[in-house]
């Protein structure tokens, strides 16, 4: 069997004694690669201790942002607090975004004043699916302080509020950007939290403005660039 045919096919009870009898770490990596994704408290108990082992954590971490655990909140942003930083941190950023935990926001803004690239990236996805006011202040100060605007921009559509919106808009019509360039921003936004699904719309999104731009700009869409503009709103 494969790992995610095991995965479909044990309960959570049956994984639960596997990984109590299990006689190595090594044993324990791989049943943390075939876990049932039905949530149960036994597993989520299990996960939140794996986040103190840096073998376990990014599976453990996966897992809990997966299953919805807010109980997993507060230990993992215990571990940014305490200094995890780098790639190791990526997998439990990503588990707080997919929490959407507004009590990270303080952590997150601190992290991000010396991200750069990738790091910068995933800490501003985290800010933008958190979608708070204070979430918001801090995507659009990282701005001011001229971090890099691409992920920024991608940052304020995930959090989708009217004025995050606007922010984007204006950004748009600086010099040097323009439709173009937001749309291909706007197609890569959401991919970098969930990816591609099916049946997924992200209606929490305010787009009356960005929509009335991207009308007004149509006339730059030629071709197969019309695809480009179909593709980001879609």
């Amino acid at each position: 069997l494969t790992t995610d045919q095991v995965a479909d096919t044990v309960d959570p009870p049956t994984w639960v004694s596997w990984w109590n009898t299990a006689e190595s770490d090594a044993v324990r990596g791989k049943l943390l690669t075939a876990m049932s994704p039905v949530p149960n408290a036994k597993t989520e108990r299990i996960l939140i201790e794996c986040l103190d082992n840096p073998l376990f954590r990014p599976a453990a971490a996966r897992h809990l942002g997966r299953m919805g655990s807010h109980q997993a909140a507060a230990p993992l942003r215990r571990l940014l607090d305490e200094g995890l930083r780098g790639r190791e941190a990526f997998a439990v950023i990503r588990a707080i975004s997919l929490l959407a935990d507004p009590a990270a926001v303080g952590v997150l803004a601190r992290m991000a004043q010396d991200a750069t690239g990738d790091e910068l990236s995933i800490i501003v996805t985290a800010l933008g699916a958190i979608g708070t006011a204070e979430s918001e202040r801090v995507l659009v100060q990282l701005l001011y302080a001229g971090k890099e605007a691409d992920w920024l921009v991608s940052g304020l559509f995930l959090h989708g509020s009217p004025t995050a919106v606007a922010r984007m808009v204006a950004e748009a019509r600086k010099d040097g950007r323009g439709p173009h360039w937001l749309a291909n921003l706007l197609r890569s936004s959401f991919m970098r939290l969930w990816g591609w699904s099916v049946g997924r719309f992200h209606t929490h999104v305010h787009d009356g403005e960005l929509i009335a731009y991207l009308e007004e700009q149509e006339h730059e869409f030629r071709g197969p660039a019309k695809w480009d503009l179909l593709h980001a709103v879609e």
